[in-house]
């Protein structure tokens, strides 16, 4: 689809936002590499002095939202947290939630609804969905007190089961769904949510989680983590 005048301006002030954000994680060299600017252009935008034309905003935008760099930025704002299993503390930040809703909007531009769980899921969700203006849906552990529902139950260990219920008005037959979580080790909590977005007759269209834990965390080919670790 073609971008009109507003769509222009609504990137060059995203890629400006984003080159801000960034910038407490990356030095201006590091950004000149990854963007192919020299330091002098990017600190013009990241000062606000002037606009990047529109190629150049979604060239920017590509360049910074690359797996790489994104793994590079999580890798130094869980070492700024203190440990880098400390996923909850780095998405404390707002700039990292502006990577996670930037990127969201970049690979999975025809999501419609964005579902997670109850609570560690909601920030990161919150920040896709807002940028992808999507519905966020919250899958939570207390049946709904009213009204119809969808319901799964599943084993998240050996001996304990977990039902997470969403109305069903929430998940409308045919919406596309992406899952969001802020982390995963074994993958079924990914496994649950899809098994809720099949239920109600949406369509999957992938699973993001933040960080994945160790050889496991990964449930099916869709599922993507923007940083992978050892397990502990």
């Amino acid at each position: 689809m073609a971008c009109n005048r507003a769509c222009e301006a609504s990137e060059a002030v995203r890629a400006v936002e984003l080159l801000r954000a960034l910038r407490g994680f990356l030095s201006l060299r590091e950004l000149s590499e990854i963007t192919g600017l020299n330091t002098a252009v990017l600190s013009r935008y990241i000062h606000g002095h002037v606009l990047p034309w529109s190629g150049r905003a979604r060239g920017i935008l590509e360049a910074v939202l690359s797996d790489g760099v994104v793994r590079r930025v999580l890798e130094r704002a869980l070492a700024s947290a203190g440990s880098l299993y400390e996923v909850g503390v780095a998405l404390g930040d707002p700039r990292i939630l502006r990577l996670v809703g930037e990127y969201a909007r970049l690979h999975y531009p025809d999501a419609t609804h964005v579902l997670t769980i109850e609570a560690g899921g909601i920030a990161p969700a919150t920040a896709a969905a807002y940028s992808l203006e999507a519905r966020l849906v919250v899958a939570r552990r207390d049946r709904p007190p009213e009204g119809p529902y969808i319901d799964h139950t599943y084993m998240p260990e050996p001996t304990r089961t977990r039902t997470l219920y969403v109305p069903r008005r929430a998940l409308p037959q045919g919406a596309r769904i992406l899952i969001i979580d802020d982390f995963s080790v074994h993958g079924d909590t990914l496994k649950a949510l899809r098994a809720l977005a099949e239920k109600a007759g949406a369509i999957h269209l992938a699973s993001l989680v933040i960080v994945g834990y160790g050889p496991s965390w990964k449930p099916y080919p869709e599922a993507k983590a923007l940083l992978e670790l050892p397990p502990t």
